[in-house]
């Protein structure tokens, strides 16, 4: 990819995890949609695979051997209300990018599948995924974490621009 990755792996090597948690919620939000050019769809898929990342292994940074103590549990509430979204993008730009029979494709899926009682989103066979249900909770809940990270609020178009479901 370019060298978005690289600063939030400086980040992440940094033990900031805020930090990396951040940029990324500024890179996927704000700056990724409206790169021109447009970069390629995996290249847009790996800041969004780092952002799922980061949410996921948020409950397994306290305790953890590093001794780092995790988001804040404002934060904690804050990323388990759009987890769930953001996991069905990746999966759905994964199938995208390298198609429905590929081993990453696949493994995505298997993870969204096994979540999918958290899921607002309506699945039909494998490999298809449909657009989030119109959900304005989602829209504030999105906006609360982007103000946390210093980022100004969008509106529910502008978000579904940024994870490119318009």
């Amino acid at each position: 990819m370019y060298c978005i990755t690289w600063i939030l792996q400086a980040h992440v090597r940094n033990l900031d995890f805020e930090g990396a948690l951040k940029k990324s919620l500024e890179l996927y939000f704000v700056i990724e949609p409206h790169l021109d050019p447009h970069p390629f769809p995996q290249d847009g898929m790996d800041t969004l695979s780092v952002l799922v990342s980061l949410i996921d292994s948020a409950n397994d940074l306290k305790g953890a051997p590093i001794d780092v103590d995790g988001f804040p549990e404002p934060v904690q509430k804050m990323l388990n209300n759009i987890r769930s979204h953001l996991r069905t993008a990746l999966a759905a730009k994964t199938v995208f990018c390298f198609g429905e029979r590929s081993a990453i494709a696949e493994y995505e899926m298997d993870v969204l599948m096994d979540s999918i009682d958290e899921l607002e989103v309506t699945i039909e066979a494998r490999g298809t995924v449909y657009r989030h249900r119109k959900n304005p909770a989602w829209v504030a809940k999105v906006n609360e974490l982007l103000e946390w990270a210093g980022l100004p609020p969008m509106t529910e178009k502008e978000l579904n621009f940024a994870m490119a479901l318009d």
